[in-house]
């Protein structure tokens, strides 16, 4: 009997121990699973953030443009508590309809089929990739311009400096044929500069 009464005492002591080391396991993976990832994506908005400006030339004329409209959709920032752009990812959408120019026939002009065709292609986007440090401040990626539809990637060169918020400036050069613009008008050089200065927001 005092056997049997041992023999039970053990087994309990052996069932509260396996309990005892499961609930401590499950509380330290829900630990792990609770731990919060930093953050990388910065909050973005509808509105416009900055300047977006093109800079084209034929034989007679050197246009002077840009587009009042657009935003960010998504800007990802891996390195941001080290305050490092290397590796960012951004894109953005521009509303083709909001094209300016400083002679007002030009920018009507823009509007049209042989250009950015504005009503049948009211939006122009951008994702910007493989952002890597040049040196200090200065930085290179890529730029996946479509429009009209018609995809091109080009080297992108910019300066982040970091206040208020993530503030990039910077140019990418584009090649127009590649897109239809100025479809037919040999007399306009291929490529279009492209600036931009805003906050990434």
């Amino acid at each position: 009997m005092k056997r049997l009464i041992c023999l039970a005492l053990i087994l309990s002591l052996g069932l509260v121990a396996c309990k005892t080391t499961q609930t401590t396991t499950t509380s330290v993976e829900k630990g792990n699973t609770d731990k919060a990832a930093p953050k990388t994506e910065l909050v973005v908005g509808t509105e416009t953030p900055g300047t977006l400006k093109f800079f084209a030339k034929n034989n007679r004329y050197s246009a002077e443009g840009g587009f009042e409209k657009w935003h960010f959709t998504k800007v990802n920032v891996p390195n941001q508590q080290s305050k490092d752009a290397t590796g960012l990812t951004a894109s953005l959408v521009v509303e083709t309809t909001s094209v300016t120019e400083k002679a007002e026939g030009l920018q009507k002009h823009l509007l049209q089929d042989d250009f950015l065709a504005a009503e049948k292609n009211p939006t122009a986007t951008v994702d910007i990739k493989d952002v890597t440090k040049v040196e200090g401040n200065n930085y290179k990626g890529i730029a996946v311009v479509k429009i009209k539809g018609m995809t091109g990637e080009y080297p992108v060169n910019f300066e982040l400096t970091i206040e208020k918020a993530w503030h990039v400036k910077g140019e990418v050069t584009i090649l127009r044929k590649t897109f239809g613009l100025g479809e037919g008008n040999e007399n306009i050089e291929n490529e279009v500069k492209v600036t931009f200065d805003t906050d990434l927001k």
